[in-house]
């Protein structure tokens, strides 16, 4: 029994090390960035992450990549079932009218986005 408290204990203290040197190491990078400027300065105002020019010169963005279409469809179809098969365990023949009440209001955004 003694054996076992002991196992706990040193579990939760490793658990929380653990969480301590990986939260040192995300401030660190995030202090540090790319070793010259911290990361919120590179976020803000270096030209490589800056790509929002790149996107206003396109004319037809339909045309530009043809193929982000599919692929938004495959993935949204993916996620969606994933999204139902996720919550059939807890909410059985309900899950499909969550699912599609979820995704109806975030398509028909998306889409007016679209087309204007």
């Amino acid at each position: 029994m003694e054996d076992s408290k002991w196992m706990r204990a040193m579990h939760w203290v490793g658990q929380r090390l653990l969480a301590a040197f990986w939260s040192l190491l995300a401030g660190l990078v995030i202090l540090y960035g790319n070793g010259e400027s911290d990361l919120v300065t590179l976020v803000l105002y270096s030209n490589k992450l800056n790509r929002l020019d790149a996107i206003n010169k396109v004319e037809d963005p339909l045309n530009a990549s043809p193929w982000c279409i599919p692929t938004g469809a495959v993935t949204i179809v993916v996620a969606e079932l994933s999204y139902m098969l996720g919550l059939w365990p807890m909410f059985g023949f309900l899950s499909p009218l969550i699912v599609v009440s979820d995704c109806v209001p975030s398509c028909a955004s998306a889409a007016l986005a679209v087309h204007g």
